[in-house]
């Protein structure tokens, strides 16, 4: 209890960019005109399947404050970094937990030294992206099992 115990489906059929329209979120990244991609350091050499998933994940409020860079850094054997998939599929399955955490997806990255993210601003949904380097009071990383 309390590590990766949360189920969740992932749909990778329909594009990460129709996902989160349907789910009333606003995609900062396509708006920047910048790309993320699955982190190219994971440890095993994570891609997110062409096919729907299930995948079990932590409650990002354990990795509350943390930067991104040192969650990468402390993953276990049986862990990978969440990404935007994963990311928006937690968010369907828990709609509130941007109101208690906004989580960091560190098993992608935007560039070199940047993951995507997703919060509120203006009382709005969205994904954006930050420096892996920085720690931001109230942010949590989205870590799930490998298998």
């Amino acid at each position: 209890k309390g590590r990766l115990d949360s189920p969740i489906l992932v749909e990778t059929r329909v594009d990460i960019d129709r996902q989160y329209e349907l789910s009333g979120l606003t995609n900062w990244l396509k708006e920047a005109g910048l790309e993320a991609q699955n982190w190219p350091q994971d440890p095993k050499n994570y891609k997110t399947p062409d096919a729907p998933y299930t995948t079990w994940a932590n409650d990002p409020k354990l990795n509350r404050n943390r930067k991104v860079e040192d969650v990468r850094r402390s993953l276990r054997e049986d862990e990978r970094g969440g990404t935007r998939f994963d990311g928006i599929a937690f968010y369907n399955a828990n709609t509130k937990i941007l109101e208690e955490v906004f989580i960091d997806l560190p098993g992608d990255s935007v560039g070199p030294s940047r993951t995507p993210r997703l919060d509120i601003f203006k009382g709005r949904p969205h994904l954006s992206y930050d420096w892996v380097a920085r720690a931001l009071l109230g942010w949590g990383s989205l870590v799930c099992g490998r298998d």
